[in-house]
């Protein structure tokens, strides 16, 4: 069984995919500024955060939040396609 601080952690940037997967990248983006104001760290969370930016039209702060993403996790290959697309 997962702790809660645990639970939190893997719910808050799932639900947030799923928002912005499903066409809500407001309620997305809330949700990854939320994981992030506690996990600071979150690479995956950065990611998200990039990517409902970039759907909102807000490509600076995609840019932010993908090259934070990038710079906690430079190993990830997937990191640096979006942030290379979105440059």
């Amino acid at each position: 069984m997962l702790s809660k601080e645990r639970h939190q952690t893997v719910t808050g940037p799932l639900l947030g995919h799923a928002f912005r997967r499903f066409g809500e990248p407001l309620e997305a983006r809330s949700l990854y500024i939320k994981t992030l104001q506690r996990w600071p760290q979150y690479a995956s969370a950065y990611f998200g955060l990039g990517l409902a930016e970039f759907t909102l039209g807000r490509r600076e702060a995609a840019l932010e939040a993908l090259t934070t993403a990038c710079r906690l996790d430079p190993k990830n290959a997937h990191f640096r396609n979006w942030l290379k697309k979105v440059s």
